[in-house]
C-alpha cells in the first residue's frame, strides 16, 4: 500500500504519468539510508542506467522456482512476440472493450492524440496473420541452410502473445511447431496486469529470450527487453519489429528506423513502456548454476 511508503523510510520515484505526484526522468539520487521505490515504464535517469549495468544484473537473478519450471525455450528456436490488443487494461471498461471509447481516452490522456494514433498503426502492423510469411520463410531457410535439408529437426518457435485469438490463430496455422505456456484468457486479451498475469508475463519474457532471434512488435519495448536480457556484452539479441522489418509497414516515410521504445531510449523519448513488469526474480548472493545468466548459451 502506498501509504506505506513513507518519506522517513522511503524514496519514491514514479514516471508513470498521469498518475499523481509522477515526474518523468526525474533524477535519481540514492539515500544509502533509506530504501528506493521506482515505478516506470521507463528507463532510469541515473548514471548506470544503461543496459551494460542492466543486462548483467537482470542476468545474474534466480527466478523463483514456479518460474524456473516453465522456462522451455532453447537457443535452437526463435521468439515470437504479438502486441496487437490496443493499450493496457486500465478499469472494468477497458478490462472487457480493447477499443472501446474508455479505451482511446485513456491512451490520448497519456499519450496524447498524434501518441495514440501511432499506437494504433503499430498494434494493427503487429496482428498475428502479419507474422505467417515471415515463419513460413524461416522455416523454409531452416531446411536449405542444413546439410541435412528437411530432414532434420524443424525449427520451433516459443510464442507470447496478448490475445486468444492469436495462440488460436498460430497453433492452427503451425502444428507441433509452436512452444507457449498456458494461461486462461478472455475472449479480447491475455495482458492482465493482476498478480497472475505478471508471473505470466515475466515467463513469457524469459522464454523469448532463451531464443536465438525475436520476431517482436512496433510500440511494446517488452520485445527488446526479452532481446536484451538474452544477449551479452551490453548487446541484444537479433530483433525484427512487425511494421517494420516485415508484414505491413507503418509510416514509411516517417518512421524509417522504426518506432523506439523508451526501454532502449535517451531520455527525451515519451514513447510507451514496458508490457508487464515483475519483480518475481530474487538475486542470487553468489555464482549458483540456477542463476539466469546459466540458461543463455551464446548468442549465434
Amino acid at each position: 500500500p502506498k501509504q506505506n511508503l513513507t518519506e522517513d523510510e522511503f524514496q519514491v520515484y514514479n514516471y508513470m504519468r498521469p498518475e499523481p505526484g509522477a515526474v518523468k526522468d526525474a533524477l535519481v539520487q540514492p539515500d544509502p539510508q533509506r530504501h528506493l521505490y521506482f515505478k516506470s515504464a521507463f528507463i532510469m535517469n541515473h548514471p548506470a542506467a544503461q543496459w551494460k549495468y542492466a543486462q548483467r544484473f537482470i542476468q545474474s537473478l534466480i527466478p523463483v522456482e514456479e518460474v524456473l519450471a516453465k522456462i522451455v525455450a532453447n537457443k535452437g528456436m526463435v521468439g515470437l512476440h504479438i502486441r496487437n490488443v490496443f493499450d493496457a487494461p486500465r478499469d472494468e471498461q477497458t478490462n472487457r472493450s480493447t477499443m472501446g471509447h474508455a479505451a482511446v481516452v485513456g491512451a490520448r490522456r497519456e499519450y496524447g492524440v498524434e501518441g495514440t494514433r501511432q499506437l494504433m498503426q503499430w498494434r494493427k502492423a503487429s496482428h498475428w496473420t502479419n507474422f505467417v510469411p515471415r515463419i513460413i520463410s524461416l522455416m523454409r531457410e531452416h531446411g536449405f541452410r542444413h546439410p541435412s535439408g528437411l530432414a532434420q529437426k524443424p525449427l520451433l518457435f516459443y510464442l507470447a502473445a496478448d490475445s486468444e485469438e492469436a495462440y488460436n490463430g498460430l497453433t492452427k496455422r503451425f502444428p507441433r511447431r509452436l512452444l507457449y505456456t498456458r494461461r486462461s484468457c478472455s475472449s479480447e486479451r491475455c495482458d492482465f496486469r493482476d498478480c497472475p498475469g505478471m508471473i505470466y508475463s515475466l515467463i513469457d519474457l524469459l522464454n523469448l529470450a532463451r531464443t536465438r532471434l525475436v520476431l517482436g512488435s512496433g510500440w511494446s519495448s517488452y520485445s527488446e527487453v526479452a532481446a536484451y536480457i538474452g544477449g551479452h556484452s551490453g548487446k541484444p539479441l537479433p530483433m525484427l519489429m512487425a511494421g517494420r522489418d516485415f508484414g505491413t509497414l507503418v509510416d514509411k516515410a516517417q518512421n524509417r528506423y522504426g518506432p523506439k521504445p523508451p526501454c532502449c531510449n535517451s531520455l527525451d523519448s515519451s514513447e510507451i513502456g514496458v508490457d508487464g513488469e515483475d519483480a518475481s526474480l530474487r538475486q542470487s548472493d553468489d555464482n549458483s548454476e540456477i542463476a539466469i545468466q546459466q540458461f543463455w548459451p551464446k548468442p549465434f
